[in-house]
């Protein structure tokens, strides 16, 4: 049994008592042969169903984990429903863990629904993932309006929504007499954003791998990655590069 499957099972364990772990998920760059490293953590999503994040942390506590230099905490996202994060540190081996509730309520579903980080939660636990055990309730409903992606009109609504970014963007660096690389930065990731979602392909991270990612998920040949990820030495020459082939999509 695989050591990520013998945590994910220990969390769910020790948390018995006051909830469920109804799914466990590998996500992120260790489910790739060709990008997993010796030093790298392990990324690990936990499907709970008696959500009551208090509670959870404070059973957390109780365990008597090592959380390395990330204990448990709370962040809310009303996108993706609250979730709680934290380290565990087995040995030699860290875990990046991610408890999330079985049951997320979308308000103003879906046009408030499509957005970045959605798209790579989706990846993340619906695409590139590796499911460990179980099944969650929402399941069925990411599988019905986002696999294998989702709708041309959504498509197209979050298109127009970064064009009017990376106009906004491209108007301020055209006010400058020098490149800014914090705007340059800002820019290629709006036309990385663009690139999978039209492609229609999911990512599993918007800041990591990316050259990988646009190579095995996007299927792009090099040229065209180092354009979109700004490689040349020359950062005026990087730029037009990266606007001659971001503006194609």
């Amino acid at each position: 049994m695989e050591k990520a499957l013998l945590v994910a099972e220990k969390i769910k364990t020790d948390l018995f008592p006051i909830s469920n772990v109804a799914k466990a998920t590998r996500i992120g760059s260790s489910n790739f042969q060709h990008i997993r490293t010796n030093n790298s953590d392990v990324d690990i999503v936990l499907n709970v169903t008696e959500w009551e994040p208090n509670l959870l942390i404070q059973e957390l506590y109780k365990a008597g984990y090592d959380f390395f230099n990330k204990t448990p905490h709370l962040i809310p996202d009303a996108l993706t429903g609250e979730r709680v994060e934290f380290y565990l540190k087995e040995g030699a081996d860290l875990y990046d863990i991610t408890l999330i509730p079985e049951r997320v309520a979308f308000e103003n579903f879906p046009a408030d629904a499509a957005r970045d980080r959605l798209d790579v939660h989706i990846g993340n636990l619906y695409v590139h993932g590796t499911v460990l055990y179980g099944h969650s309730d929402t399941d069925d409903f990411y599988t019905s309006h986002f696999l294998p992606f989702y709708s041309d009109d959504l498509v197209s609504a979050r298109k127009a929504n970064l064009d009017w970014k990376i106009e906004k963007i491209s108007n301020k660096l055209q006010t400058l007499d020098f490149i800014d690389i914090d705007y340059a930065a800002q820019l290629r990731t709006l036309y990385v954003r663009k690139v999978f979602l039209t492609c229609k392909k999911y990512p599993f991270s918007y800041q990591q791998y990316l050259d990988f990612q646009l190579s095995q998920i996007a299927h792009f040949d090099q040229p065209t990655i180092d354009a979109l990820l700004l490689k040349d030495r020359d950062l005026q020459e990087g730029m037009r590069k990266m606007i001659e082939v971001g503006s194609a999509f």
